[in-house]
């Protein structure tokens, strides 16, 4: 239980500042997907889809600290 409760700050901490970089992630996804829909090209799907996989780490590493 002691171990438990000393780990509630740190995953605090934690979710605090992954919940930051999802929100900066998705705000350059944003970014990213207007540029794409004014000019379509392959390496900038590459980079959404690349920037996705980021943003699926994030949700991921932000739900294992609300647990």
């Amino acid at each position: 239980a002691k171990k438990t409760l000393s780990n509630a700050p740190d995953n605090s901490r934690e979710l605090e500042k992954d919940s930051k970089r999802l929100i900066s992630a998705a705000k350059e996804f944003v970014v990213m997907m207007e540029e794409f829909a004014g000019e379509p090209t392959r390496p900038r799907l590459t980079l959404i889809e690349k920037r996705c996989s980021e943003i699926d780490e994030l949700v991921s590493r932000v739900k294992a600290n609300m647990d």
